[in-house]
């Protein structure tokens, strides 16, 4: 029932790590609201060395999904991330990065994670 995500990156998919979900409609609720750290999360995921500015499609399983994007460095300073048609444009800084993608559609919503190494 939770959304399955991927980024595409130099035309390779990747599979996100799953954060929390929910989904409710007539006849089902499901919840997982455990507490969750993307930081922790991003550990599950295989790392990405990308280049400054690269650009990177994010896509969920239901195309409706209302997608916000949250970047979170090393110093656990975090900002939304603006996208341009579901594209994430790389930071120019070299450094790690966190990424939580947050969807949002009309049953519910899930929080998906990667993390990359800009250099």
């Amino acid at each position: 029932m939770y959304l399955d995500g991927i980024i595409i990156v130099d035309d390779k998919e990747y599979n996100l790590i799953h954060g929390y979900y929910a989904y409710k409609d007539e006849k089902i609720e499901i919840n997982k609201l455990d507490p969750f750290s993307p930081m922790e999360a991003a550990d599950e995921f295989e790392t990405l060395a990308v280049a400054k500015n690269s650009k990177i499609e994010i896509v969920l399983e239901d195309k409706t999904t209302n997608l916000t994007v949250h970047k979170w460095n090393e110093n656990g300073g975090v900002e939304e991330v603006l996208l341009e048609d579901n594209v994430l444009t790389v930071p120019e800084e070299e450094g790690y990065y966190v990424f939580e993608v947050v969807g949002k559609w009309k049953n519910g919503e899930t929080t998906l994670v990667f993390d990359l190494d800009v250099k």
